[in-house]
């Protein structure tokens, strides 16, 4: 947040009331340095779980999180395979649909797809 602040302090000559509102103008410029951070510190290609092509062996390791309380862990696992493995991929691995794609060596829409049709199935089981 005081990186947000003091981007829109030091930023403040470059606001035009032509092409914005003053609300726009910050917001878009917190969610850039949300953006930012995210890219650069948390999911660095470096911290992600997976970084092979035998990745989905080690799916089961990449729900060891707090999801047990919920069951989620239970609800993945009934998942086929392929959208076990991207689900893993993009929400505990950080890793982006075109990066799987590569991975897998299959279409980016269908990992889009894959991934969509699981969400799907988790919400219809979760409810």
């Amino acid at each position: 947040m005081q990186d947000v602040f003091v981007k829109i302090w030091t930023k403040i000559e470059y606001y035009d009331s032509e092409k914005a509102c003053l609300y726009t103008w910050m917001r878009r410029i917190a969610e850039n340095t949300s953006i930012d951070y995210l890219r650069g510190g948390i999911n660095n290609r470096s911290n992600r779980t997976n970084d092979n092509k035998d990745s989905i062996k080690n799916i089961p390791h990449c729900t060891e999180q707090k999801t047990e309380k919920i069951g989620l862990n239970q609800l993945i696992d009934k998942l086929p395979e392929s959208h076990k493995f991207i689900i893993c991929m993009v929400y505990y691995g950080g890793y982006t649909f075109k990066e799987i794609a590569e991975i897998m060596g299959i279409p980016l829409g269908t990992v889009k797809t894959r991934s969509r049709s699981a969400l799907t199935s988790l919400r219809k089981e979760f409810a």
